[in-house]
């Protein structure tokens, strides 16, 4: 909604939508690295051309997500996603200043934060992948989704703490909706 000088203008778009399919919520899904900074990662705007870019490489590579890469070498989040990373029981997010911050993802943090699970926000470096254990994206439709792979590094999508934060959120959806 606009508002200027008394005219009100109101501007919606469609957005396609993917839900995961439960095959994917077992095995993980397929990822690419994708070299991109956004200018203001904390505001959602439009920009077409990105846009396309990022359509063009998720069907040219055949992959559920782009993971994009800021100037330093740290993955930020995903083209349409956010992502965690697991090491050692603990896990590790980009930091809020680089990342918008979804609904889901501030979700998460405040569910594992209550239940004590140890949470980094720090930058993630590619050099650094093979440190992890188990990755995952999150977002309102894909809900938390087990990354299988990253180009060409394999994760665990069977991570006992991944799989406890997916049960956990689904449970905190279901408790929602039954008004608990």
């Amino acid at each position: 909604r606009y508002n200027h000088f008394s005219k009100q203008t109101f501007i919606a778009w469609y957005i396609p939508y993917y839900y995961p399919t439960e095959e994917e919520y077992r095995q993980g899904v397929r990822t690419r690295l994708f070299y991109y900074e956004r200018k203001d990662p904390n505001t959602k705007y439009k920009n077409i051309d990105l846009k396309e870019k990022l359509k063009i490489f998720i069907e040219e590579n055949k992959i559920y997500e782009a993971l994009l890469v800021d100037d330093v070498g740290a993955i930020t989040e995903g083209s349409k996603s956010n992502i965690f990373f697991i090491k050692e029981d603990q896990l590790y997010t980009p930091p809020i200043s680089k990342v918008l911050p979804g609904v889901t993802r501030q979700k998460i943090i405040y569910m594992v934060h209550h239940q004590n699970i140890y949470l980094h926000e720090e930058d993630i470096y590619v050099k650094s992948l093979n440190t992890y254990e188990a990755a995952f994206l999150t977002g309102t439709s894909p809900k938390v989704l087990p990354i299988l792979l990253i180009n060409e590094q394999r994760y665990n999508v069977n991570h006992p703490l991944l799989r406890f934060v997916m049960k956990s959120y689904d449970e905190l959806i279901e408790n929602y909706l039954n008004g608990e």
